[in-house]
């Protein structure tokens, strides 16, 4: 083997995809004529290889570190005697404990025919990065959390959520491909963690649902299993949401800027991440209280589509995070009453909030 670029690409996916396991003990990476796979219990990643091999080796996760520690362009050869594997590279030698067959799961050979890839762009894996900020609480109830990849007409989409967060974002347009599947949250973050899409992929939907495909731009393929759980219902979510269209527009890092310093401000506790959002028709002014310190400030808005004036109780790291995830300077947030979901939008990427119920105290 030689190490290339592509190989080195895949070595370094391989390092999380092994490190990221949590049910199994056992991870490693299977190395033959046709692919090199490193698998765990919910995610499988694969490399075509050139080499000629009659044989499969399966190596430990440590053995990754070892390889990819002589860098690009070096060679590495594999020699196998009994139950031992001999990895040298010029005058470095050392020998690995081989693995049994079955000591690495694996998903199977996925085959997806004829079905044509829909195409991410690196925009489109950046919304989808935003996206995974959306399903963040730890303490919320499982069946409620986690990331939805589904067609609704003819677009691909994402809805990410957490019960009291929502993100929702357009993925690709005009497929005719069918996907509807649920992955878990941490599904997500191992996907993008490896950055082997940050250029864009191709995904595709195979074995009726129940797992996705993604490859690289460079051939290097990771597929990731259905999570099973109650269902992410996003579109119930999604109804809370007032629909009489009051809306506001501002300035994204104004308010961003507000929200860092009430957190500055703060002592982590729950009870002082709550703030006061009042919308009046001219500004927006966030109120904050803590222990011992107060803030209140203002900012203004333009578009003001509501006659009555408005107090919303919000949470000042929910609303950092949702204006993180913004890509433009002007935003808009969609609000009805003081009870009902708001959300923030910059026309890629919609960021829904539950609201707080105020105390007297704030």
């Amino acid at each position: 083997m030689v190490i290339d670029t592509k190989i080195m690409r895949f070595m370094k996916a391989a390092k999380v995809i092994c490190s990221k396991n949590t049910v199994n003990k056992v991870t490693g990476v299977a190395y033959n004529n046709q692919m090199i796979a490193a698998t765990n219990c919910n995610a499988q990643l694969t490399y075509t290889s050139d080499e000629d091999r009659k044989d499969t080796i399966y190596l430990p996760v440590k053995a990754i570190d070892y390889i990819m520690s002589f860098g690009k362009g070096s060679k590495i050869d594999f020699k196998v005697e009994g139950r031992v594997c001999k990895i040298s590279s010029g005058r470095s030698h050392t020998q690995f404990a081989l693995l049994t067959e079955d000591a690495l799961p694996s998903m199977g050979r996925i085959e997806i025919g004829n079905i044509k890839p829909i195409r991410l762009s690196p925009e489109a894996i950046a919304l989808l990065k935003n996206v995974n900020t959306a399903p963040t609480n730890k303490s919320g109830k499982p069946a409620a959390q986690g990331i939805s990849i589904r067609t609704e007409n003819d677009n691909v989409v994402a809805y990410g959520t957490d019960g009291t967060k929502m993100a929702y974002a357009i993925l690709a347009e005009d497929t005719i491909q069918n996907i509807d599947i649920n992955l878990h949250k941490d599904t997500l973050s191992l996907i993008l963690s490896t950055s082997l899409f940050d250029e864009g992929a191709d995904i595709v939907s195979a074995d009726n649902n129940r797992k996705l495909v993604l490859t690289s731009i460079d051939g290097i393929r990771l597929i990731v299993s259905q999570y099973d759980y109650n269902g992410l219902d996003a579109k119930s979510i999604i109804n809370t949401i007032d629909k009489s269209n009051k809306k506001i527009s501002l300035n994204k890092n104004d308010l961003f800027n507000i929200c860092k310093r009430a957190d500055l401000l703060g002592d982590k506790k729950t009870i002082y991440e709550i703030a006061r959002m009042q919308i009046s028709k001219d500004t927006l002014t966030i109120k904050w209280r803590g222990a011992t310190s107060s803030l209140s400030e203002y900012i203004p808005i333009k578009n003001y589509s509501s006659g009555d004036d408005i107090e919303i109780g919000v949470n000042i790291n929910l609303l950092a995070i949702a204006l993180s995830c913004m890509n433009t300077d002007i935003i808009e947030i969609h609000h009805g009453n003081s009870l009902s979901a708001y959300y923030l939008t910059d026309g890629k990427i919609d960021y829904m909030i539950m609201p707080v119920r105020l105390g007297n105290s704030l």
